[in-house]
């Protein structure tokens, strides 16, 4: 570990990503190679997401419309998921990279086209009595893979809105996560923390990642400065906080 912890810590300050070996950092090619191998993905795949249109109006045809439907579906949520673990974690990795902040805004407007897209198919899988999809659960062996999908659905029937009103919620999650999504930035990338002295008299800047260690120093004095020092920034900036806040409850009335 002495690797990790160099002078630049030892110093008070933190190290560049750069600085650190690869052991320690999150291994992002085990999901994609490279932000272009990503990029061709994504774009695969919204042209792909396009098709889920031919299956409405379908699924109560046959066992294998709905087969069909419900696998091409899983495809593309399976595809999503991989772009999404990519980007998110992509940014992660530094919020002040706005290539990657970029391909995670990308990302999320997508998934929401993907959403309206596809926002026919549980409605519609209601409106097919219960007894015909046992029916087509019973004469399609492929189909039984999504047996508990679908009774899970109509157990919870009474909260599935129509298509119209999914389709609403689809287009208008961007906007609703934009207070989530900067309170994120402001306090993981753009607040600025104190520099104190610890236990031993070293100068050290204040962060998120350094909290947890503080609070459990057998100091009490470094506990308590660590602690007063740590929540400066996060008053400074009260009012923008609490504007975030508010934002992030009125989406959740919204919802």
């Amino acid at each position: 570990m002495k690797e990790l912890f160099s002078s630049d810590v030892n110093s008070g300050g933190l190290l560049e990503r750069d600085k650190i070996e690869d052991s320690y950092k999150w291994n992002l090619t085990d999901i994609y190679e490279s932000d272009n191998e990503w990029e061709n993905d994504f774009a695969s795949l919204e042209m792909k997401a396009s098709k889920l249109s031919e299956f409405k109006g379908t699924l109560n045809q046959s066992a294998k419309s709905l087969f069909d439907c419900l696998k091409f579906d899983e495809k593309i949520g399976i595809v999503l998921d991989k772009l999404h673990l990519y980007s998110m974690l992509a940014k992660d990795l530094d919020l002040g990279n706005e290539k990657h902040q970029g391909m995670y805004d990308r990302l999320i407007v997508l998934a929401s086209k993907i959403s309206a897209l596809s926002a026919f198919i549980k409605p519609e899988i209601l409106q097919i009595p219960q007894e015909t999809i046992d029916e087509f659960i019973n004469s399609e062996d492929k189909l039984r893979v999504y047996k508990h999908l679908l009774e899970d659905l109509f157990r919870t029937k009474k909260h599935t809105l129509n298509e119209e009103q999914e389709i609403l919620i689809a287009n208008v999650s961007p906007a609703l996560q934009v207070a989530s999504n900067t309170f994120g930035l402001l306090t993981n990338a753009d607040l600025n923390f104190p520099t104190i002295k610890d236990e031993n008299g070293n100068d050290i800047v204040i962060t998120h990642g350094r909290y947890s260690s503080a609070m459990y120093s057998l100091d009490r004095d470094y506990r308590e400065r660590f602690y007063k020092n740590y929540y400066k920034p996060f008053i400074e900036h009260k009012n923008t906080l609490g504007a975030l806040f508010s934002g992030n409850l009125k989406s959740d009335n919204f919802i």
